[in-house]
């Protein structure tokens, strides 16, 4: 199965040739925007590492060419003698401060006439000549030192004479002795300033001690003869920060794209879809392997292109391992680094970061540190945990082999030896060329680090992708790598979540205010549990246990220890039969039992949601008697009389046909067609259960099953038993310290018991927040059950196995839109059936028939980002419709779609769930009215009604909605319009006794009560015959809006929520009297008297139990109260 994990993988699997070949047929229109899609981006990204190979080769130049004119970096031989010049002019100097008098010398003392006489003769002998206002004389040293300091850079320097000897003067001089270098121009402080005015001060103070003015003095300087002095090379100083910044170019938007496709959840879509972990990560290390070596090479190439020695005289092979193995470490570090980030905003500003840090840590590693013997082995082993590190060390050493004359490099066979741990005898010195003491870790060991590295952070990256929460929450435990479980799943099915769902479904009793509807699919869903869980146990028996149970040698205990146990003839058996007998009687056991809990409901003879279907195993009277007897065989645990039978306890069928005087073996037998099998059980026959009995006694069971859930033909393509997920919040460290606060668990899914059929489309409704999504990303595997299980075609998804075998028959299509914005329509059906496993023939001709029926076969070859928002919803239902889905999950799949386009996904929806079971969440009434075969409202986590949508509307509806067009008449006044309209409405209350809703100028609304459907008859006979009279031109009669059975089923799942959370509600009605609600009691604090109502509205309110509601609604009506 061919996978990609992002845009960038599929164009390139694309270009090669690998999804597409010549039977795909693609038009130029197809051909053109995907072959011209992002090529420079893509180009950019190949080629920016030459571009940096590039910058190194002008950085170098540049400094290369500023040393070629400074005296230490050129070879002198035969260094010319220079003559000392006069003493600068202070305003040709460039590095003095600008825009100020300047001076060319100080001096001292100037209270000495001598010296001032040697002075002037320097300003008059310079050449040129020294202009007396730039020179400036002090009484001391200390003066000029303190004026040197209030005005830096102002002068060039100073000279102190000390003439306290007539015949001997000493000069002391005074410079600045730093180099200046700006633009290429040089300036060293010894022959530019200090050399000049010391040969001037000494010519004139010899000339005035001689008292001869035409003294002759000219003085010279030369340098040494020297070679060109050798440093640290210019390419290995900068070629790693280069290099890094290149590598994290790619390294920045690997990380963004990998963020990205978490955030957005196309990756959570795509394992959705049956992607695994595994091919994720292998298709982005491949992918981004393969950049890594192309960038290497490129980078080897320019380098060579360039001449540069770093590559000229090293081998090939250390320079290309150094560049990879670096550059798939860094990419084994984005990949940790991805998993620590939720959000790709954050992927940018994480880069920056990192790059400052490399480049810190470049910095020091330039100048030595750690890779020296003077430095701790452990500061070593910290460094050599980056790769970028590495790759300075690297280069550092391939650097240092080609500095100097006679460098010759690093050979492949030197690899280790020109790393020295002491200086090796001039005898060896010679054939080992190359080599340096100070040495900590060869270019292999650094390879091998680097190695090391690549498999350390994808290891490190794959664990915390699953021990971290994802988008939705999900993370494994961090000892998930230690559970045997992980590594060798078991391949038996685990029924323990079923059974504790089936416990704690029989310990909570059953509210009377539950609807009957959801009562009984629970009731059925239970004893399919129980089928469930006994087939599964007897799936897994090994297979001579179960050939022995079928030919009858697995016999009770009892029965091997002797024939004194053996039951006598007449007497029927107390004990209860084992193995494979009694898990079949269970199951007959079972079936009876769980009718008899409605029956105990008072639902009478009909349990499963219709009057017309009677209970299908029992009648409620055998029912009730069957309940009452069982209840009084257990005297030795006595139950209470509130307290419901539960549906998990065992009671063979045997003991059933004791206790019940009605329950004898007739009404067994008329359970099951298969009454010779039963036969045996009924009359406690002991005797071995033959192969044909088994078998006609699990058809029995699945017949019964199939029976109690009224599913006829239909087979369940997804069961839920007792579905429940919750969510904990935890509070932060300091708030369960300082403020003791515990963690709060939110139910998002209350134990929920529902089967959805294939060739049905079932709808589920509810407000924001009332669990929807959340049991969609349950069934689909994107969150994972709290507790219950969930079966899907057959298999148990609440395990990684069972999950994995039934994501290729699903499709989902969630409620927010993810798609790439860089692939077409008809790119992201090929892609996601090779997901599906889908060959490539059958991936075209899906795409080009789901386009068509979603009407995009014009758009198919257009981006999906330049779709609107109804175009890329067709396209997202389009996916999940790929391969021909068993169970198609639809999360509002119409939103933001014009009536036109909703109108045909309408139509193809309703062709598609002919071949597939449809989930399908909207908040669309009409939606869920014309596509519905079932409908289930979701509130508070839980499921309140269940049935059709012409069900719901006679059960919970408040009646009918009568609405009365009137005529329109230009001559009638305002005033008599007014009265016509009140005419009309006293005219419909009186023959109908229907209530007024609405009053608009050509239209009135009314709300007929359920018990006046009676008067609907005559009065639409007086409706006909007044019509003229009252100018009523049209009348339209229709049920309650599924709208209505919404907001009044939402609204009792907020009463029973406020009174479970004992929400106190304070009505003040007057008089100083108030009116409290508190789990559904009255508390009237006037006179000690209850209060009552008899208004005949409040009988009809939906969902209004009990005096508490009757006065609630009364209240609201604004009626009066009887207080008695």
């Amino acid at each position: 199965m061919l996978t990609f994990s992002n845009s960038q993988e599929l164009v390139q699997g694309c270009s090669g040739g690998v999804l597409y070949d010549s039977t795909d047929r693609m038009t130029e229109v197809d051909r053109k925007p995907f072959e011209s899609r992002a090529w420079k981006t893509n180009l950019l990204q190949v080629c920016q590492a030459v571009l940096f190979v590039f910058v190194i080769w002008a950085v170098d130049k540049a400094i290369t060419y500023s040393r070629e004119r400074t005296p230490a970096f050129s070879e002198v031989q035969n260094p010319p003698a220079t003559a000392v010049t006069g003493i600068p002019d202070c305003s040709q100097n460039k590095f003095l401060q600008q825009g100020v008098d300047c001076l060319t010398f100080l001096y001292t003392p100037n209270n000495d006439p001598a010296v001032n006489a040697i002075v002037a003769a320097m300003r008059a002998n310079n050449s040129p000549a020294v202009p007396e206002s730039k020179t400036m004389g002090f009484a001391s040293m200390s003066q000029i030192d303190a004026y040197l300091y209030a005005n830096p850079q102002k002068a060039l320097g100073a000279v102190h004479f000390n003439t306290s000897n007539p015949q001997h003067i000493s000069i002391t001089l005074q410079s600045n002795s730093s180099i200046n270098w700006f633009k290429g121009h040089y300036q060293h402080p010894n022959t530019y300033f200090q050399l000049p005015l010391q040969m001037a001060a000494e010519r004139e103070s010899a000339r005035y001690l001689a008292n001869d003015s035409k003294l002759a003095w000219d003085v010279s300087y030369t340098s040494f003869a020297h070679p060109a002095s050798q440093s640290a090379s210019v390419v290995g100083n900068i070629a790693p920060t280069f290099l890094f910044a290149s590598a994290m170019f790619n390294f920045v938007l690997l990380l963004h794209n990998l963020v990205t496709e978490k955030e957005s959840g196309v990756r959570q879509v795509m394992s959705t879809m049956g992607l695994l972990n595994s091919p994720f990560w292998l298709t982005w290390s491949l992918f981004e392997g393969l950049q890594a070596l192309l960038s290497s090479l490129l980078v080897l190439a320019a380098a060579y292109a360039f001449h540069f020695d770093l590559v000229w005289q090293n081998s090939f092979a250390l320079s290309f391992l150094l560049l990879l193995l670096t550059n798939l470490a860094l990419v084994a570090f984005c990949f940790f680094i991805s998993t620590l980030l939720q959000r790709a905003s954050a992927a940018v500003p994480t880069g920056f970061v990192v790059f400052i840090v490399a480049w810190v840590m470049l910095l020091v590693v330039a100048f030595g540190f750690p890779y020296s013997v003077n430095y701790s082995k452990g500061f070593v082993a910290l460094f050599s945990l980056f790769p970028w590190t590495l790759l300075g060390k690297g280069i550092r050493d391939l650097a240092s082999a080609t500095t100097g004359d006679g460098a010759v490099g690093i050979s492949w066979s030197q690899r280790y030896s020109y790393c020295q741990a002491q200086t090796p005898p001039p005898s060896q010195q010679g054939s080992l060329g190359y080599y340096t003491t100070d040495c900590v870790a060869p270019l292999p060991h650094l390879y091998i680090f680097a190695a090391l590295q690549c498999v350390f952070y994808m290891l490190l990256a794959v664990y915390l992708d699953k021990v971290l929460p994802d988008r939705m929450g999900v993370r494994l435990p961090p000892w998930y790598p230690l559970l045997p479980s992980y590594w060798n799943p078991s391949k038996k099915t685990n029924t323990q979540r079923a059974s504790a769902a089936m416990q704690l479904a029989a310990s909570e009793p059953i509210s009377p205010s539950v609807d009957t509807d959801v009562t009984a699919e629970t009731a059925a869903l239970q004893l399919q549990c129980r089928d469930w869980v006994r087939s599964q146990e007897r799936f897994q028996l090994p297979l001579k246990q179960l050939a022995a149970a079928m030919q009858g040698s697995i016999q009770e205990p009892q029965q091997m220890q002797g024939s004194s146990q053996q039951t006598q003839p007449g007497q029927v058996s107390s004990q209860r039969p084992q193995g494979m007998r009694g898990a079949i009687t269970d199951c007959l056991a079972s079936l009876q039992k769980l009718c008899s809990r409605i029956c105990q409901m008072g639902l009478g003879e009909r349990p499963w949601g219709s009057a017309s279907v009677p209970c299908p195993s029992c009648s409620s009277d055998a029912c009730s008697s069957a309940a009452v007897h069982d209840e009084t065989a257990q005297n030795a645990q006595p139950r209470a009389p509130s307290q419901p039978r539960l549906a998990s306890d065992s009671v063979s069928a045997v003991d059933l046909a004791k206790e019940s005087n009605t329950a004898d073996a007739g009404h067994l037998a008329a359970l099951n067609p298969n009454s010779a099998a039963i036969d045996k059980l009924n009359k406690a026959d002991v005797s071995p259960l033959t192969q044909r009995d088994v078998i006609e006694l699990e058809d029995s069971c699945t017949s019964l099953s199939l029976n109690a859930t009224s599913m006829g033909d239909r087979r369940s393509a997804v069961q839920m038993f007792g579905l429940r997920r919750t969510f904990v919040r935890r509070p932060a460290l300091w708030r369960r310290v300082i403020k003791r606060e515990k963690n709060a668990v939110t139910a998002a899914v209350e134990g929920n018991w529902l089967a959805i059929h294939e060739g049905e489309c079932f709808c589920l409704l509810g407000p924001n927040g009332a669990g929807k999504s959340t049991t969609i990303n349950c069934l689909t595997g994107v969150l994972p059950a709290t507790a219950g299980e969930v079966i899907v075609n057959g298999s148990s998804i609440t395990h990684q196995g069972g999950l994995d075998r039934v994501r290729g028959a699903m499709g989902v299509c969630n409620q927010f839109d993810v798609l790439w914005d860089n692939l077409t329509g008809r790119e992201h059906l090929l892609l996601f059936g090779a997901i599906k496993g889908l060959t490539k023939m059958q991936a075209a001709a899906q795409a080009d028939a789901l386009l068509e029926q979603v009407k995009l076969t014009a758009a198919g070859g257009v981006r999906a980002g330049a779709y609107s928002g109804g175009m890329r919803r067709r396209l997202s239902l389009a996916i999940a419709l790929l391969g021909n889905p068993k169970i198609l999950y639809l999360d509002e799949p119409t939103t933001g779609m014009d009536p036109v386009s909703r109108r045909h996904l309408w139509d193809l929806i309703a062709s598609v769930k002919k071949q597939c079971a449809v989930v399908l969440t909207t908040h669309s009434m009409e939606e869920a009215d014309i596509l519905g075969d079932r409908i289930g409202i979701m509130a508070r986590g839980r499921l309140r009604c269940l049935g059709s949508g012409l069900h719901l509307k006679q059960k919970f509806g408040s009646g009918y909605r009568l609405s009365i067009q009137l005529q329109q008449d230009s001559d009638l006044s305002k005033e008599g319009h007014e009265q016509r309209l009140q005419d009309i409405v006293m005219f419909v209350e009186k023959h109908s006794g229907a209530v007024l809703v609405d009053k608009l100028e050509s239209q009135v609304h009314f709300k007929v009560p359920t018990g006046c459907e009676s008067k609907l008859s005559a009065f639409f006979r007086q409706v006909k015959a007044n019509k003229l009279q009252l100018g009523i031109t049209d009348v339209q009669l229709r049920l309650t809006p599924l709208e209505e059975v919404f907001s009044a089923v939402v609204r009792q799942a907020e009463v029973q929520h406020a009174q479970y959370i004992k929400q106190t509600v304070e009505l003040v009605l007057g008089e100083g009297t108030t009116l409290q609600v508190v789990n559904r009691i009255v508390a009237a604090q006037y006179n000690h008297a209850p209060l009552t109502c008899a208004c005949s509205v409040c009988t009809t309110c939906l969902f209004m139990p009990g005096i508490a509601m009757q006065v609630l609604c009364r209240v609201l009506l604004g009626h009066y109260l009887n207080i008695l």
